[in-house]
């Protein structure tokens, strides 16, 4: 998925889409896929997505509910940088990567982390503003 053009505030990737009578998997957010989406407040990831890629969700201001399935492994640079709106996220076991300032400026947010503590392939500063952090505390976020 990139560059998404749309309107609606609620966003539902889809786990494939058809194009020239093909049938893709979508497997991957790319870099600056929704960036800048003002209007969006709620985006669900299907299971099949294995990376979210740098800047995806970068200034999507008013974005106030995401969920990151377990397939997701990697979140890239800045992915959520300035979504000043979210005020939880919850992290799945299965990431094993986060790029450099991945929530920077997300002033309300709490980071809920399945794993025990922050796995090596992190970014040392993946989470820059030091937001709270909850090790070993998933939540079920209600979308």
């Amino acid at each position: 998925v990139s560059d998404y053009t749309g309107t609606d505030s609620k966003v539902i990737i889809p786990s494939a889409i058809t194009y020239n009578g093909k049938t893709y998997k979508v497997t991957a957010i790319g870099d600056w896929a929704f960036e800048d989406c003002f209007d969006i407040d709620e985006i669900t990831i299907p299971n099949s997505v294995t990376s979210i890629g740098r800047d995806a969700f970068m200034c999507c201001e008013n974005l106030a509910s995401i969920f990151i399935p377990n397939s997701v492994t990697s979140i890239g640079e800045r992915a959520f940088y300035d979504c000043s709106s979210l005020t939880s996220i919850a992290i799945p076991d299965g990431v094993t990567s986060i790029g450099e300032s991945a929530f920077e400026c997300c002033e309300n947010l709490t980071i809920f982390c399945e794993a025990k503590s922050k796995p090596r392939k992190w970014h040392a500063n993946w989470n820059p503003d030091n937001r709270p952090v909850v090790w070993g505390g998933y939540i079920d976020i209600e979308i």
